[in-house]
């Protein structure tokens, strides 16, 4: 920051720019208030220099224009500049006014987000000027079901690669015998069973998009090739020892905290220097309230213009749906809503109440697989046969380091840190304060002796 600010002072405004353009190439937080208004302001700041430096060029003698100094001045984001002594004066365009196609982006991320909730528009209005940085990829940060890849497909949808394909892989679940192939391609004959040359995803968004969803869970060496590529463009479909080039923009979403993860070593820290250039965090349904209701008219807005049957909520069962936890978020809401909208079809209602919410309630919608209940299950038996039921100790005496080190270290990273140790505090129904020697620390300090007697 300060060699752009001498380059200004001393009218080096090509420098100035340069210098911009490697800060711009760090890594931002755009839901942390300090560095999204430092991005901003550089974003900003290069605009008004851009638009002086043309400016300028148009009229060399200046008459009836603003100087730089005016112009920097009028406005809060170069308040850092202590622009009273800047040497440079020409004509420049009044750019303190936001560009209205950023303006215009920032309406519609707001608008897919579904959000009346200000400090996610302020995240959103950051996002809006990183659309158009083709070689920057951004990772959104949020809980299962909150919308990452509705927002990654819009952001596709409103830049300049909306024309070439927005492709999607999740890589839950996926090994890297078939998540490289589906990646990269592969060469007919290069595996058991291919008949036939498979072009792969990075093929099939060659000009356009590629989200890559819980990033954390793709194999390491997957993780290797997608830094590689994001480096230089190129892959290696598999049996190929040609290379090829694909000019696609990688955005990447992750309920982990992915830079905890690679200070402990078990993610990439050179991958997470590279996927993180632009982070967003969606916050989870649970702390946005107020967009319960904007959620619940745009699913019957949709439902009833695909179908003839028109359906609506009584009050009751509109506040019921406001008060629910909703702990798969967005994605919960809207399955169940489509759910019970199709009972009101076949029954030839038009009017879901409260009493046939009742019957059906959210809280009955399935929140895991049963495989993963299963593993649940199997927690708990090797938990209790390790419950020294004899000796004094109670349930709670293992359960609440692990509660407290799990809400503390992995669960919403981006949460402020004062209010994290006081719900923290509320979850575990204990008081006291944040010094080291409290109840909630000490619980934490426990989870390594407890995490013992399971290894």
């Amino acid at each position: 920051m300060e060699k752009i600010k001498k380059f200004i002072k001393d009218g080096y405004l090509n420098e100035a720019l340069i210098e911009i353009d490697v800060e711009l190439s760090r890594s931002f937080n755009l839901s942390d208030e300090k560095s999204r208004s430092e991005y901003i302001g550089l974003k900003s700041l290069k605009k008004t220099l851009q638009g002086f430096l043309k400016s300028k060029r148009k009229s060399k003698k200046g008459k009836g224009g603003q100087t730089l100094s005016s112009i920097l001045s009028s406005s809060q984001n170069y308040a850092w500049l202590s622009t009273s002594k800047i040497s440079p004066a020409g004509l420049a365009d009044n750019t303190d006014v936001i560009d209205p196609i950023i303006k215009k982006r920032e309406n519609e991320l707001i608008a897919i987000a579904k959000t009346n909730d200000e400090a996610y528009k302020e995240d959103l209005a950051a996002l809006a000027y990183a659309i158009d940085e083709e070689n920057t990829p951004i990772l959104f940060y949020g809980e299962i079901g909150v919308g990452k890849s509705f927002l990654a497909e819009k952001i596709h949808s409103i830049s300049k690669r909306k024309n070439s394909k927005f492709v999607t892989v999740n890589c839950a679940g996926l090994n890297e015998t078939n998540l490289y192939p589906n990646l990269f391609g592969a060469e007919k004959g290069s595996y058991t069973g291919s008949v036939k040359e498979l072009k792969g995803m990075m093929r099939e968004a060659d000009g356009g998009t590629l989200f890559i969803d819980e990033i954390d869970k793709a194999p390491k060496e997957i993780r290797y090739h997608l830094m590689t590529f994001i480096d230089t463009k190129k892959y290696y479909p598999l049996g190929s020892e040609k290379f090829k080039i694909a000019d696609v923009r990688i955005l990447v979403g992750t309920n982990k905290d992915l830079k905890l993860l690679a200070s402990k070593g078990e993610f990439e820290a050179d991958l997470y220097s590279r996927v993180a250039g632009r982070i967003i965090h969606i916050p989870p349904l649970r702390d946005r309230r107020e967009d319960i209701p904007l959620l619940i008219d745009t699913v019957i807005n949709e439902y009833n213009n695909k179908n003839k049957n028109q359906v609506s909520l009584d009050m009751g069962a509109f506040e019921y749906l406001l008060n629910c936890s909703w702990p798969q978020n967005a994605r919960q809401l809207i399955y169940y809503l489509l759910q019970r909208f199709s009972d009101c079809s076949r029954n030839n209602l038009r009017i879901l109440t409260l009493e046939m919410i009742e019957k059906n309630s959210p809280g009955e919608m399935s929140v895991g697989s049963p495989k993963d209940f299963a593993g649940f299950e199997s927690t708990i038996k090797n938990f209790l046969e390790t419950w020294e039921a004899n000796s004094g100790k109670y349930i709670s005496d293992f359960l609440e380091p692990v509660v407290a080190k799990i809400y503390m270290e992995d669960y919403n990273p981006h949460m402020n840190q004062s209010k994290k140790y006081d719900d923290a505090m509320k979850i575990l129904g204990i008081s006291g304060d944040r010094r080291t020697d409290s109840t909630l620390y000490k619980q934490y300090l426990k989870y390594e002796e407890i995490k013992k007697k399971f290894s």
